[in-house]
Protein backbone atom coordinates (compact mmCIF):
# COMPACT_ATOMS: atom_id res chain seq x y z
CA UNK A 1 0.00 0.00 0.00
CA UNK A 2 0.93 3.53 -0.57
CA UNK A 3 2.42 5.56 1.90
CA UNK A 4 -0.31 6.93 4.94
CA UNK A 5 -0.96 10.64 5.04
CA UNK A 6 1.32 12.61 7.69
CA UNK A 7 0.08 15.90 6.97
CA UNK A 8 -0.94 17.69 10.00
CA UNK A 9 -4.23 18.33 11.01
CA UNK A 10 -6.99 19.59 13.55
CA UNK A 11 -7.51 16.78 16.33
CA UNK A 12 -10.73 16.02 17.30
CA UNK A 13 -10.60 13.66 20.03
CA UNK A 14 -13.40 11.72 21.52
CA UNK A 15 -15.86 13.10 22.90
CA UNK A 16 -15.99 15.25 20.26
CA UNK A 17 -15.13 13.03 17.90
CA UNK A 18 -17.90 10.66 19.24
CA UNK A 19 -20.09 13.42 18.38
CA UNK A 20 -19.37 13.43 14.86
CA UNK A 21 -20.06 9.90 14.31
CA UNK A 22 -23.19 10.10 16.67
CA UNK A 23 -24.64 12.84 14.28
CA UNK A 24 -23.72 10.54 11.01
CA UNK A 25 -25.83 8.00 12.93
CA UNK A 26 -23.39 5.88 14.56
CA UNK A 27 -24.20 4.10 18.42
CA UNK A 28 -21.54 6.06 20.30
CA UNK A 29 -21.28 4.57 24.15
CA UNK A 30 -19.09 7.03 26.49
CA UNK A 31 -15.49 7.77 26.28
CA UNK A 32 -13.65 5.00 27.56
CA UNK A 33 -12.17 1.96 26.09
CA UNK A 34 -12.60 -0.11 29.41
CA UNK A 35 -15.86 0.65 30.80
CA UNK A 36 -18.98 1.95 28.63
CA UNK A 37 -21.73 4.54 30.46
CA UNK A 38 -24.49 2.66 31.91
CA UNK A 39 -22.15 -0.21 33.11
CA UNK A 40 -22.03 -2.17 30.04
CA UNK A 41 -18.31 -3.91 30.00
CA UNK A 42 -16.88 -4.14 26.39
CA UNK A 43 -14.88 -7.55 27.40
CA UNK A 44 -18.80 -9.03 27.53
CA UNK A 45 -19.26 -8.60 23.64
CA UNK A 46 -19.29 -10.64 20.74
CA UNK A 47 -16.66 -8.84 18.59
CA UNK A 48 -14.12 -5.82 19.02
CA UNK A 49 -12.44 -4.74 16.77
CA UNK A 50 -10.47 -1.07 15.29
CA UNK A 51 -11.78 0.83 12.13
CA UNK A 52 -10.59 3.34 10.42
CA UNK A 53 -10.28 5.69 6.98
CA UNK A 54 -6.90 7.37 6.13
CA UNK A 55 -5.93 8.95 3.34
CA UNK A 56 -3.35 7.58 1.35
CA UNK A 57 -0.44 9.65 -0.74
CA UNK A 58 0.24 8.49 -4.52
CA UNK A 59 -3.65 6.97 -4.88
CA UNK A 60 -4.97 10.37 -4.11
CA UNK A 61 -8.06 7.83 -2.67
CA UNK A 62 -8.74 7.02 0.92
CA UNK A 63 -8.38 3.57 2.53
CA UNK A 64 -10.55 2.10 4.74
CA UNK A 65 -8.75 0.19 7.06
CA UNK A 66 -9.47 -2.39 9.98
CA UNK A 67 -7.81 -4.27 12.55
CA UNK A 68 -8.79 -6.87 14.98
CA UNK A 69 -8.23 -6.24 18.82
CA UNK A 70 -9.39 -9.44 20.12
CA UNK A 71 -8.16 -10.82 22.67
CA UNK A 72 -5.13 -8.80 21.72
CA UNK A 73 -5.07 -5.78 24.22
CA UNK A 74 -6.80 -2.35 22.53
CA UNK A 75 -4.52 -0.57 19.73
CA UNK A 76 -5.00 2.81 21.43
CA UNK A 77 -6.47 6.01 19.55
CA UNK A 78 -4.81 6.11 16.30
CA UNK A 79 -3.51 2.07 16.47
CA UNK A 80 -5.17 1.54 13.00
CA UNK A 81 -2.87 4.42 11.54
CA UNK A 82 0.40 3.19 13.25
CA UNK A 83 -0.13 -0.68 12.55
CA UNK A 84 -0.19 0.25 8.72
CA UNK A 85 3.17 1.39 9.28
CA UNK A 86 4.61 -0.53 11.72
CA UNK A 87 2.97 -4.22 10.46
CA UNK A 88 0.54 -3.45 7.57
CA UNK A 89 -0.04 -7.31 7.92
CA UNK A 90 -1.60 -7.30 10.38
CA UNK A 91 -4.30 -4.70 8.86
CA UNK A 92 -7.14 -5.58 6.53
CA UNK A 93 -7.56 -2.55 3.72
CA UNK A 94 -9.97 -1.41 0.49
CA UNK A 95 -9.22 1.28 -1.54
CA UNK A 96 -12.15 3.64 -1.66
CA UNK A 97 -12.78 4.93 -5.41
CA UNK A 98 -13.66 8.71 -4.64
CA UNK A 99 -16.41 8.98 -8.21
CA UNK A 100 -17.82 5.79 -6.09
CA UNK A 101 -17.32 5.68 -2.83
CA UNK A 102 -17.37 2.91 -0.61
CA UNK A 103 -19.15 -0.58 -1.80
CA UNK A 104 -21.03 -3.02 0.20
CA UNK A 105 -18.90 -5.63 -1.08
CA UNK A 106 -15.60 -4.19 0.09
CA UNK A 107 -17.07 -3.79 3.48
CA UNK A 108 -18.14 -7.18 3.83
CA UNK A 109 -14.72 -8.22 2.72
CA UNK A 110 -13.00 -6.71 5.71
CA UNK A 111 -16.03 -8.22 8.20
CA UNK A 112 -15.59 -11.26 6.53
CA UNK A 113 -11.55 -10.71 7.47
CA UNK A 114 -11.95 -9.61 10.62
CA UNK A 115 -13.96 -12.95 11.78
CA UNK A 116 -16.91 -11.14 12.59
CA UNK A 117 -20.44 -13.60 12.32
CA UNK A 118 -21.96 -13.21 9.31
CA UNK A 119 -25.11 -12.22 10.66
CA UNK A 120 -23.97 -9.19 11.74
CA UNK A 121 -22.26 -8.19 8.31
CA UNK A 122 -24.59 -5.81 7.60
CA UNK A 123 -24.24 -3.88 10.38
CA UNK A 124 -21.10 -3.60 9.98
CA UNK A 125 -21.43 -2.50 6.31
CA UNK A 126 -23.79 0.23 7.90
CA UNK A 127 -21.21 1.56 10.16
CA UNK A 128 -18.24 1.45 8.07
CA UNK A 129 -20.25 3.62 5.26
CA UNK A 130 -21.88 6.26 8.13
CA UNK A 131 -17.85 6.26 9.01
CA UNK A 132 -17.25 7.24 5.18
CA UNK A 133 -19.97 9.78 5.40
CA UNK A 134 -18.34 11.10 8.60
CA UNK A 135 -14.87 11.27 6.84
CA UNK A 136 -16.20 13.33 3.73
CA UNK A 137 -18.14 15.69 5.66
CA UNK A 138 -15.47 16.41 7.98
CA UNK A 139 -12.78 16.95 5.49
CA UNK A 140 -10.98 14.94 7.53
CA UNK A 141 -7.27 13.26 6.73
CA UNK A 142 -7.87 10.61 9.22
CA UNK A 143 -11.18 8.66 10.99
CA UNK A 144 -10.96 5.91 13.73
CA UNK A 145 -13.36 3.90 15.81
CA UNK A 146 -11.50 2.29 18.35
CA UNK A 147 -12.66 0.08 19.56
CA UNK A 148 -15.64 -0.70 17.23
CA UNK A 149 -17.72 -3.06 19.91
CA UNK A 150 -20.44 -5.99 18.55
CA UNK A 151 -22.41 -6.05 21.68
CA UNK A 152 -23.79 -9.09 23.20
CA UNK A 153 -28.01 -7.58 21.50
CA UNK A 154 -26.06 -7.53 18.13
CA UNK A 155 -25.63 -3.83 18.39
CA UNK A 156 -22.14 -2.16 17.04
CA UNK A 157 -21.12 0.73 19.20
CA UNK A 158 -18.45 3.06 19.41
CA UNK A 159 -16.46 3.43 22.63
CA UNK A 160 -13.96 6.16 21.32
CA UNK A 161 -12.10 7.46 18.34
CA UNK A 162 -10.51 10.49 17.03
CA UNK A 163 -10.35 12.37 13.54
CA UNK A 164 -8.00 14.53 12.24
CA UNK A 165 -8.88 17.34 9.98
CA UNK A 166 -7.66 18.66 7.08
CA UNK A 167 -6.68 22.46 8.65
CA UNK A 168 -7.06 23.94 4.68
CA UNK A 169 -10.59 23.24 5.44
CA UNK A 170 -10.53 25.35 8.92
CA UNK A 171 -13.33 27.60 7.29
CA UNK A 172 -15.99 25.48 6.56
CA UNK A 173 -15.48 23.28 10.00
CA UNK A 174 -16.75 25.20 12.93
CA UNK A 175 -15.94 22.36 15.56
CA UNK A 176 -12.15 23.05 14.71
CA UNK A 177 -12.69 25.80 17.19
CA UNK A 178 -12.50 23.05 20.05
CA UNK A 179 -9.73 20.86 18.15
CA UNK A 180 -6.43 20.72 19.16
CA UNK A 181 -3.96 22.44 16.72
CA UNK A 182 -1.64 20.66 14.34
CA UNK A 183 2.29 20.35 15.61
CA UNK A 184 5.17 20.11 13.34
CA UNK A 185 7.19 19.52 16.89
CA UNK A 186 8.29 16.00 17.01
CA UNK A 187 7.53 14.50 20.59
CA UNK A 188 9.30 11.60 22.56
CA UNK A 189 7.76 8.42 22.15
CA UNK A 190 5.21 7.32 25.25
CA UNK A 191 7.08 4.82 27.08
CA UNK A 192 6.99 4.24 30.96
CA UNK A 193 11.06 4.60 32.42
CA UNK A 194 11.35 3.29 36.19
CA UNK A 195 14.97 4.34 37.51
CA UNK A 196 14.55 1.74 40.64
CA UNK A 197 17.85 1.28 41.73
CA UNK A 198 19.72 4.10 39.93
CA UNK A 199 23.68 3.38 39.55
CA UNK A 200 22.99 -0.41 39.56
CA UNK A 201 24.00 -3.34 36.98
CA UNK A 202 20.97 -4.33 35.26
CA UNK A 203 18.08 -2.74 33.57
CA UNK A 204 14.94 -4.10 31.56
CA UNK A 205 13.05 -3.31 28.66
CA UNK A 206 9.71 -4.97 27.88
CA UNK A 207 6.76 -4.17 26.04
CA UNK A 208 4.19 -4.64 27.89
CA UNK A 209 3.05 -3.83 32.28
CA UNK A 210 2.66 -7.34 33.00
CA UNK A 211 5.52 -8.90 31.29
CA UNK A 212 6.88 -6.16 32.77
CA UNK A 213 6.18 -7.59 36.31
CA UNK A 214 7.03 -11.11 35.60
CA UNK A 215 10.28 -9.89 34.25
CA UNK A 216 11.18 -8.09 37.53
CA UNK A 217 10.08 -11.38 39.72
CA UNK A 218 12.24 -13.57 37.69
CA UNK A 219 15.43 -11.28 38.11
CA UNK A 220 14.92 -11.31 41.51
CA UNK A 221 14.15 -15.17 41.59
CA UNK A 222 17.18 -15.47 40.31
CA UNK A 223 19.30 -13.02 42.94
CA UNK A 224 19.64 -10.04 40.68
CA UNK A 225 18.37 -6.32 41.34
CA UNK A 226 16.62 -4.18 37.98
CA UNK A 227 18.07 -0.17 38.33
CA UNK A 228 16.26 0.37 35.07
CA UNK A 229 13.01 -0.23 34.48
CA UNK A 230 11.42 0.75 31.06
CA UNK A 231 7.85 -0.48 29.39
CA UNK A 232 7.60 0.61 25.71
CA UNK A 233 3.98 -0.24 25.46
CA UNK A 234 2.58 -1.26 22.36
CA UNK A 235 2.19 0.97 19.40
CA UNK A 236 4.91 2.04 16.84
CA UNK A 237 8.09 0.14 18.09
CA UNK A 238 10.04 1.09 15.41
CA UNK A 239 10.52 4.76 17.30
CA UNK A 240 10.23 3.02 20.80
CA UNK A 241 12.55 0.89 20.92
CA UNK A 242 15.70 3.22 19.49
CA UNK A 243 14.66 5.82 22.06
CA UNK A 244 14.88 2.87 24.65
CA UNK A 245 17.70 1.69 24.25
CA UNK A 246 19.41 4.88 24.19
CA UNK A 247 17.66 5.93 27.65
CA UNK A 248 19.20 2.81 29.25
CA UNK A 249 22.84 2.87 27.69
CA UNK A 250 22.94 6.56 28.94
CA UNK A 251 22.30 5.59 32.31
CA UNK A 252 25.84 5.02 34.78
CA UNK A 253 26.59 1.86 36.12
CA UNK A 254 24.80 0.02 33.36
CA UNK A 255 26.69 -4.13 32.66
CA UNK A 256 23.48 -5.79 31.33
CA UNK A 257 21.14 -5.12 29.21
CA UNK A 258 17.65 -7.50 29.39
CA UNK A 259 15.38 -6.75 26.31
CA UNK A 260 12.07 -9.09 26.87
CA UNK A 261 9.34 -8.79 23.81
CA UNK A 262 6.52 -10.63 23.17
CA UNK A 263 4.97 -10.01 19.79
CA UNK A 264 1.45 -10.72 19.51
CA UNK A 265 0.14 -7.18 16.92
CA UNK A 266 3.92 -6.52 15.52
CA UNK A 267 6.10 -9.39 14.23
CA UNK A 268 9.03 -10.85 15.82
CA UNK A 269 11.23 -9.92 12.52
CA UNK A 270 10.11 -6.31 12.59
CA UNK A 271 11.18 -6.01 16.01
CA UNK A 272 14.43 -7.72 15.03
CA UNK A 273 15.32 -5.70 12.24
CA UNK A 274 15.09 -2.96 14.36
CA UNK A 275 16.58 -4.06 16.79
CA UNK A 276 19.88 -5.00 14.64
CA UNK A 277 19.60 -1.32 13.05
CA UNK A 278 19.50 0.09 16.43
CA UNK A 279 22.48 -1.77 17.99
CA UNK A 280 24.60 -1.96 14.90
CA UNK A 281 24.31 1.86 14.97
CA UNK A 282 25.31 2.06 18.29
CA UNK A 283 27.22 -0.61 19.29
CA UNK A 284 26.78 -1.41 22.95
CA UNK A 285 29.64 -1.14 25.69
CA UNK A 286 27.69 -3.55 27.90
CA UNK A 287 25.90 -6.94 27.34
CA UNK A 288 22.50 -7.14 25.41
CA UNK A 289 20.31 -10.61 26.21
CA UNK A 290 17.52 -10.56 24.07
CA UNK A 291 14.35 -12.59 24.06
CA UNK A 292 11.66 -12.03 21.70
CA UNK A 293 8.74 -14.56 21.52
CA UNK A 294 5.48 -14.32 19.02
CA UNK A 295 4.52 -14.49 15.63
CA UNK A 296 7.80 -15.05 13.31
CA UNK A 297 9.89 -15.76 16.86
CA UNK A 298 12.08 -18.49 14.72
CA UNK A 299 12.75 -16.00 12.38
CA UNK A 300 13.19 -12.61 14.12
CA UNK A 301 15.66 -14.81 16.39
CA UNK A 302 17.52 -15.90 13.26
CA UNK A 303 17.64 -12.31 11.79
CA UNK A 304 19.33 -10.97 15.21
CA UNK A 305 21.51 -14.05 15.35
CA UNK A 306 22.92 -13.57 11.58
CA UNK A 307 23.78 -9.94 12.55
CA UNK A 308 26.87 -11.49 14.43
CA UNK A 309 26.13 -8.63 16.88
CA UNK A 310 29.05 -7.91 19.75
CA UNK A 311 27.79 -8.31 23.30
CA UNK A 312 24.52 -9.50 22.02
CA UNK A 313 23.18 -12.62 23.46
CA UNK A 314 19.70 -14.68 21.88
CA UNK A 315 17.66 -16.71 24.28
CA UNK A 316 13.99 -18.34 23.60
CA UNK A 317 13.41 -19.38 27.32
CA UNK A 318 12.63 -16.48 30.03
CA UNK A 319 14.39 -18.34 33.10
CA UNK A 320 17.34 -18.55 30.92
CA UNK A 321 17.50 -15.15 29.35
CA UNK A 322 17.16 -13.69 33.16
CA UNK A 323 19.59 -15.67 34.46
CA UNK A 324 22.56 -15.13 31.92
CA UNK A 325 21.40 -11.13 32.36
CA UNK A 326 21.91 -11.34 35.44
CA UNK A 327 25.40 -13.21 35.66
CA UNK A 328 26.45 -10.72 33.22
CA UNK A 329 25.76 -8.16 34.95
CA UNK A 330 27.84 -9.10 37.99
CA UNK A 331 30.58 -10.24 35.98
CA UNK A 332 31.01 -7.67 32.64
CA UNK A 333 33.74 -5.48 33.16
CA UNK A 334 33.01 -2.44 31.02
Amino acid sequence: MNTVEQTPGYTLNAPLALGVFAHHGIVVVGDTSATAEAGMDIQDSIHQCALAITNVRGSAAPVIAAAAINPQPLLGVGGVRHLLRENPRAVYTETITLSIGLRDYQARHLASALDIPEEHWTGFIRVAQQLYESHLSSDALYSEINPLVLTNTGIFTAHSGVIQIDPHARFRQPLLTFADPPSDVPKPPTMTHVPLHPGGALACIVNSAGLGMATLDMVAHHGGTTAHFVDVGSGLLTEKIPYAYRLVAAQSGVKSVLMNYFCGVTWCTDVAHVLVTTLKAAPPHFAVVVRIVGFDEDDGRAMLADAQIPQVYIERNLSNAVRQATELARSWQI
